[in-house]
Formats: C-alpha cells, structure tokens, sequence
C-alpha cells in the first residue's frame, strides 16, 4: 500500500473515532441533563413540602401564642399551650435544616408584591389578634422585591406576634408600606449604615410598653427574651433579623418605654439586572 493509502486509512479511522467521541459526549450531557433534571425535581419537592410545611405552623404557632396571651398562667389549658408551642418550634428547627440543606444548592426567589403579602396574613392574623387590638395597614404603591414569599410572611408575622405581645391592654398595631431611596431621604438613613439605593419599607408599630436603651440593644440576640418563664422561646425575632440579612435587607427598630416599638425593614427593589446575578 502506498502512503497516500495509508493516510486515507488513518484519516478515515480518526473521523470514525471522532464520531464516535461526538455521540458518547452528547450521551454524557444528556445524562448530565437528566440528573440536573432530576436534582431540581428533588429540590422542587423539598421547597413545596417545607412551604406547606411553614404556612401550618404560621397558623398553629400564631393561633396558640396569641391564645396564651389571653389567658391566666393557672388556666389548666396553658401547660397543654405550652407543650403545643415546644413542638413547633421542633418542627419550625426541622423545616429550617431542609431549607439549609435546599440553600447549598439553590437560594429560590420570586417577585413578591409585597402590599398582597401584608394583606394576606392581615387576613389570616385578625382573628386570631386580641379585639382591643386595633389593626390598620397604610400600604403605599411600592416595587415588588426578589424574595423568598414564605420568608417574608414569617418576617411580618413575627413582628405582627410581637406586637399584639407588646399590648396586654389593647392599643393599636399599624402595618405600613413605603418606598425609600438611601442616599435621597435623610429621615429614613439618618443613624443607619444602609448602603446607597431603592428599598421597599415594611414598618411595623404599636403602642405598647415599649423598651428601654439596654433591652432594644439585645433583642436580636437568639434567645433574648423579656417574658416570664414559659411565655416565648425567645427566638423570633433573631430569625427575622437572619432572614433579612440573608436577603440583604436591613431592618432598624426605634423604642421609648410606655410608647410603644417601631420596626422598620428595607428590602431591596428587584431590578431587571437581578435576574442574571440570582
């Protein structure tokens, strides 16, 4: 055989070879599809279980802290409260390790009209909110945020729980809306070191006992707490101060004892350049 033969046999091999190369990669990255597929189905089913998971202990946790606060501690239903309040926060604990687990390998988040949100659980909230509790939102137009939804409506209903706490005797809880630019509206950034840009506002206020310089500087603290024994777990409002971080808010607290508590809560504006980098 000549070696032009001999070149045309080796040409022909390599091609051979090369489709051959060409199919088992395509194979492999249509397994590699496959599993992430199948990965983000796994995750899909972790989220929806957590969520319905979150929204029933909204509910059961709201429904019984709210129930022991309207009650005497001798009252025989109180210890049964009690016990109930323990294992939703084991169950709170377990919903948290599969949302961490979840986060490692994908952090969800949707566009949330956060003016619905408040409604919603202003819906769900009222019933269960003593009736010398007077409830009022003043939502104003705001943009929407990027956010987990579940995370948010924990965030408000702690702040909302804490609250109504704050009032044995009635008064007025006020939820409120508002957009602010930092750098723009020095009422809002004055003694804050919130960086520069748009935010949505969720202010929470009411006019109960209030607190003083020393309990304000420690209430995100896990843990803290400045209710009798057997009253709170303490653990509320560290995890709205975790989930807001995370979400890279900020959230500001202003109070004078016998006033009443502010709580304010900036939230970045979703824009359009978010969606590449989330």
């Amino acid at each position: 055989m000549d070696v032009k033969g001999r070149i045309a046999e080796l040409e022909a091999e390599l091609a051979a070879k090369d489709k051959q190369i060409a199919k088992q990669t395509a194979t492999i990255a249509e397994l590699q599809t496959l599993v992430a597929q199948e990965k983000q189905q796994f995750l899909d089913l972790q989220r929806h279980i957590a969520d319905n998971f979150d929204r029933l202990l909204i509910d059961i946790v709201v429904t019984a802290d709210l129930a022991r606060c309207a009650m005497d501690t001798d009252n025989p239903s109180y210890a049964d409260l009690e016990e109930v309040m323990q294992a939703v926060a084991r169950a709170a604990d377990m919903i948290r390790q599969l949302r961490m687990f979840a986060r490692k390998r994908m952090i969800w988040r949707d566009l949330i009209a956060v003016n619905d949100v408040i409604l919603n659980i202003q819906r769900i909230l009222r019933p269960h909110i003593h009736a010398d509790i007077e409830m009022v939102t003043l939502l104003s137009a705001v943009s929407k945020i990027a956010m987990d939804p579940n995370e948010l409506e924990q965030i408000i209903v702690a702040l909302v729980v804490n609250g109504a706490w704050a009032m044995p005797n009635g008064g007025k809880l006020t939820i409120e809306t508002y957009e602010v630019v930092m750098g723009e509206d020095v009422a809002i950034t004055a003694n804050t070191d919130v960086p520069a840009g748009a935010y949505v506002g969720i202010r929470v206020h009411d006019t109960g006992v209030g607190m003083s310089p020393e309990v304000k500087e420690c209430i995100f603290e896990p843990f803290f707490t400045t209710k009798d024994p057997g009253e709170g777990m303490g653990i509320g409002l560290s995890i709205v101060h975790g989930t807001v971080t995370r979400g890279n808010g900020h959230i500001m607290v202003e109070s004078t004892p016998g006033k009443g508590t502010t709580f304010d809560i900036l939230l970045p504006v979703f824009k359009d350049d978010d969606a590449d980098s989330g």
